[in-house]
C-alpha cells in the first residue's frame, strides 16, 4: 500500500487535493483528499501503487511533480512555489529531484541573464563561430 501526509501551505480546509499519475501522455486520478483545519492530506490505501512519477492537481489546476518512491513519505510544500519550497522526509529521490530542479531554475536564470546580454551587444562585440 501507500502512505503519504502532507502539508501545503495556504490551502483552506475542505480543499480537494488530487493524488494523480502519469501514464504515457495521459493522467489519471489515483486518490482524492480533503485538506484538513491545518492544511494537511493524508493519502494512504492498501493498493500496490507503481513507482514512478506521480503528481498532486491542487485547486486552480496548479501541480506538484513528484516520485512514487518509496510508497511511504511525508512531505511539505507550498502548491504556488513548490520547486522551492518542497522539503521531504522518508524520500531521498523526491529530495534529489527537487534539488535537481533548484539547481536548473538557477542555471535558467544564468542562461537567460547570458542571452539577455548576447542580445544587447553591438555586431562588433558578438562572437563569430
Amino acid at each position: 500500500g501507500y502512505h503519504i501526509q502532507a502539508h501545503f501551505k495556504g490551502l483552506q480546509a475542505n480543499d480537494t487535493v488530487f493524488l494523480c499519475r502519469y501514464y504515457g501522455d495521459k493522467r489519471f486520478y489515483q486518490d482524492t483528499s480533503l485538506v484538513d483545519a491545518k492544511g494537511s492530506v493524508v493519502f494512504q490505501d492498501t493498493t500496490t501503487l507503481k513507482e514512478g512519477m506521480y503528481f498532486f492537481l491542487f485547486p486552480k489546476q496548479r501541480i506538484m511533480d513528484f516520485i512514487m518512491k518509496p510508497a511511504t513519505f511525508s512531505l511539505t510544500a507550498d502548491p504556488d512555489n513548490t520547486v522551492g519550497t518542497a522539503q521531504f522526509k522518508g524520500s531521498q529521490d523526491n529530495t534529489d529531484f527537487y534539488n535537481y530542479q533548484k539547481y536548473f531554475q538557477v542555471q535558467r536564470k544564468v542562461a537567460d541573464s547570458l542571452g539577455n546580454l548576447y542580445k544587447s551587444a553591438t555586431p562588433a562585440n558578438k562572437p563569430t563561430y
